[in-house]
C-alpha cells in the first residue's frame, strides 16, 4: 500500500507494524467474543508519535483504529486523549496587538485555575491567523485536555492509576497489545467521550482569557483529531471526514494552515464497522517520517524500545520528540504544486482545499514568533 505518491520511509516501516497489531488486537478481541472484528486504517500522515508507550504499544500517529466486540473493550495503548482543533473567527484583526507577553499572562491565569498549560508542549500551538479569501481574522488553537491525562483519574497507562490493575497483556514474541475488558472499559470510554465536550469548552475558556476585551468571537468550529468517534474506535492523530464537511490540516511552525473538504474515491475512504457510514479518513497535518534505514525494536520485559542504537524506556513521559532522526514531513504549500500533500495524496484522499490560511503570530514549543506572510 502506498500512501503518498512518493516513497516514504516512515510509512515503509509502519504499515507492516500496524499490520501485526492489528492481527494481535483480533487475537485478543476474540478471547471475548469468536465473532469479534477490528480493522486499522493508515492515514497519509501516519508516522511517529512522541509518546513512546503508544508507539511500543503497537499505535503511531495517523491511523484509524476500529473494533467490533460483544465486551466493552479498549487498547489502552492507543493513550486516548482528546486533541481538538479549533477555529475561532474574529471581528477584528487584533495580531499587532500580541505578544509574548500576552502569553505569559496567560499561563499565569491558568495556574491560578484547574486549567493546566500546555501549549509549550509537542505540537500544540495558539495561532492568530488570517484567511487567504476574504481577509478574515481567525485564532487558531491546538491541544489536548491535560487536566485527564496522567493523574490518577486520566486515561493514560500511568503505573498506579484508576485501571492499571485491570489491564490485560497478549503477547507475541516481542510484540503486545494491552488493553482493559468489561466495566473498566466501559467507565474509560464514557470519560473519553465527556472530554470532547471538555475540551471544546476549554478552548473557548482559554480564547476568551487571550482576546479579552480587544475584539469579539463571532463564530467557533471544532474538529477532533484524536478522540474516539464511537464506543469502539479511537482516530490517533486524523478525521474520519463525513462528506460535506470541512476539516483545518495543520503543516509547521508559521506556515500555511488548510481548510480541506474530501471528495468521494481514493484508497482511504472506508465504511465504518460501527454503522456502515462512509468517511475519507484525512490527515491532521504533515506527519513525522523518519531517516532512511532507521529501524526499531521492542522488548517487553524489560520495558524497553530501541530506535537504532538508542534505548527509551517504555514509560511514562518518556518521549521520541527530540530525536533528530525523525523529522516533520515537508511539502510545498502551495496546494496546486505536485509536491503538496494534496497533490501527493489524491490517490488515497482526493478532495479541495477550500481555503489556505495564513499564520501572523503564534504561540509554540518555540515560544512566541511572529511569521512573515
Amino acid at each position: 500500500m502506498k500512501l503518498l505518491n512518493r516513497s516514504d520511509p516512515a510509512h515503509d516501516l509502519l504499515l507492516p507494524f500496524i499490520k501485526e497489531t492489528e492481527d494481535l488486537l483480533l487475537e485478543a478481541l476474540r478471547i471475548y467474543d469468536k465473532n469479534a472484528e477490528c480493522r486499522i486504517t493508515p492515514a497519509v500522515d501516519l508516522g511517529f508519535p512522541h509518546d513512546v508507550v503508544r508507539i511500543a504499544g503497537g499505535f503511531p500517529t495517523g491511523a484509524f483504529i476500529e473494533w467490533k466486540c460483544n465486551q466493552p473493550f479498549i487498547p489502552v495503548d492507543t493513550t486516548v486523549n482528546i486533541d481538538t482543533s479549533s477555529v475561532f473567527y474574529l471581528e477584528d484583526d487584533i495580531s499587532n496587538d500580541i505578544d509574548s507577553l500576552t502569553f505569559e499572562v496567560l499561563k499565569k491565569k491558568m495556574e491560578d485555575s484547574s486549567y493546566l498549560f500546555n501549549f509549550h508542549k509537542g505540537n500544540h500551538f495558539i495561532s492568530f491567523c488570517k484567511t487567504e479569501k476574504g481577509n478574515k481574522p481567525l485564532l487558531v488553537i491546538h491541544s489536548n485536555e491535560k487536566e485527564f491525562k496522567y493523574q490518577f483519574n486520566g486515561l493514560m497507562p500511568v503505573k498506579g492509576n484508576w485501571f492499571m490493575d485491570d489491564i490485560k497483556v497478549l503477547k507475541r514474541g516481542n510484540r503486545y497489545v494491552r488493553y482493559l475488558v468489561g466495566k473498566k472499559a466501559n467507565l474509560f470510554i464514557d470519560i473519553a467521550k465527556m472530554l470532547e465536550d471538555y475540551n471544546i469548552i476549554r478552548h473557548r475558556f482559554i480564547a476568551e482569557l487571550i482576546i479579552g476585551n480587544k475584539t469579539k468571537i463571532l463564530h467557533q468550529i471544532d474538529d477532533h483529531h484524536y478522540y474516539m468517534p464511537t464506543r469502539d474506535s479511537v482516530a490517533i492523530g486524523c478525521f474520519p471526514v463525513k462528506y460535506g464537511n470541512e476539516v483545518p490540516i495543520f503543516s509547521k511552525l508559521g506556515r500555511d494552515i488548510f481548510f480541506f473538504k474530501p471528495e468521494h474515491g481514493g484508497s482511504n475512504e472506508i465504511s465504518l464497522l460501527h454503522n456502515g457510514d462512509n468517511v475519507l479518513l484525512t490527515p491532521h497535518g504533515w506527519g513525522k517520517t523518519c531517516q532512511e534505514n532507521i529501524v526499531f525494536t521492542i522488548d517487553y520485559e524489560n520495558e524497553s524500545f530501541e530506535l537504532s542504537g538508542v534505548k527509551y524506556n517504555i514509560e511514562t513521559l518518556v518521549s521520541l520528540g527530540k530525536d533528530n532522526r525523525l523529522t516533520i514531513r515537508e511539502f510545498s504549500s502551495n496546494p496546486h504544486d505536485p509536491d503538496s500533500l494534496f497533490s501527493q495524496m489524491k490517490d488515497n484522499c482526493p478532495g479541495q482545499v477550500i481555503d489556505r490560511i495564513q499564520q501572523q503570530c503564534s504561540y509554540t514549543q518555540f515560544g512566541f514568533n511572529k511569521h512573515i506572510t
